[in-house]
């Protein structure tokens, strides 16, 4: 199960006595794999979680979410997983939304981790920009212990690598431990299956370079066409891409990242985005940094502006300011 850490499957923080309770009925009805993961990387939101799923003996797996900035770098991803490590996870997620991880940093990385960490680590990317069929096998090369994959009918382009090719690289034909014509009729069987929801799939045929670029999670990309095409809008999409997820620098040196898991543009003024469950990061030039949260927030793609709203919460060193609006 992926779970949001105090998010769970939602998009609204739960006290931690839902979140006991839900980790501990989804156990019971067999789910045996949290996968435990923040948008941003704050271990403050998945530690509970983990603890939970400790607590009735599931696999927690704590989870990096991946991506590129000038901060998310080697020595941030080994740090973080050392500190996910500590807090209990039983097993490591390296969660690539975007598909932004390359085939030699996911080897270096991996390698690395490997050596710092006890836990076995489990690596999830998507294939939408083309990376993932060679970042999986240097993955596998430097000895990660899982990759998600898909059956081959519903493999690629939003998912993941097909699982079929994988068993191709990795084994000969005289050593295969797979019956292949088994999984043939495994894919056969789901194409089918998906011949059914046509009506949900998305526009991309192929791959999509630009997400290097814009950043965008294949699920979320395949919502936002959904939610464009109901409105008759679906001509803007490049436009809600490119700043659902925004980095930007001022004069000053000082970066700002904001994120949400769900946005919608407003039908009316088709230059803003309404996001829910929003987190931003501020990096200072002097090295300090601000954290802010908030249940929603109202972002204009003419001039950056944002403005937070509902149990908004911001964080600097040791200061903790909560209010019901920031702008």
């Amino acid at each position: 199960m992926l779970l949001r850490g105090k998010n769970l499957v939602g998009y609204k923080k739960y006290d931690e006595t839902v979140i006991d309770l839900f980790i501990n009925k989804s156990s019971e009805n067999g789910i045996d794999i949290f996968r435990i993961f923040d948008a941003l990387n704050d271990i403050n939101n998945i530690v509970y979680s983990i603890e939970c799923a400790n607590k009735y003996n599931a696999n927690s797996q704590g989870t990096i979410s991946y991506t590129t900035s000038p901060v998310h770098n080697e020595k941030y991803w080994l740090k973080l997983a050392k500190d996910i490590e500590d807090a209990g996870a039983k097993s490591l997620g390296i969660k690539d939304m975007a598909g932004l991880l390359k085939p030699k940093t996911a080897y270096n990385l991996i390698k690395k981790l490997k050596r710092n960490l006890n836990i076995p680590i489990h690596l999830h990317t998507h294939a939408t920009t083309g990376l993932s069929d060679a970042t999986n096998f240097k993955a596998y090369e430097a000895g990660v212990d899982n990759i998600d994959t898909s059956i081959s009918s519903f493999s690629n382009l939003y998912a993941h690598t097909a699982t079929e090719s994988l068993i191709s690289m990795i084994y000969d034909e005289n050593d295969n431990p797979y019956n292949m014509n088994e999984l043939a009729e495994i894919s056969d069987y789901f194409q089918n299956i998906r011949n059914k929801y046509s009506q949900y799939e998305g526009s991309m045929k192929g791959v999509d370079i630009k997400m290097l670029i814009n950043q965008v999670p294949g699920g979320m990309l395949s919502i936002l066409e959904k939610q464009l095409l109901d409105l008759n809008k679906l001509d803007k999409l490049d436009d809600l891409i490119t700043e659902m997820f925004y980095y930007s620098e001022d004069n000053k040196g000082n970066r700002y990242e904001i994120f949400s898991e769900y946005g919608v543009i407003n039908p009316e003024k088709l230059n803003l985005i309404f996001m829910d469950e929003v987190k931003a990061l501020v990096y200072l030039s002097n090295g300090e940094k601000i954290l802010i949260s908030s249940n929603k927030a109202k972002y204009n793609e003419n001039n950056n502006d944002t403005t937070f709203s509902g149990s908004v919460k911001m964080i600097y060193e040791e200061h903790s300011v909560k209010s019901d609006f920031l702008d």
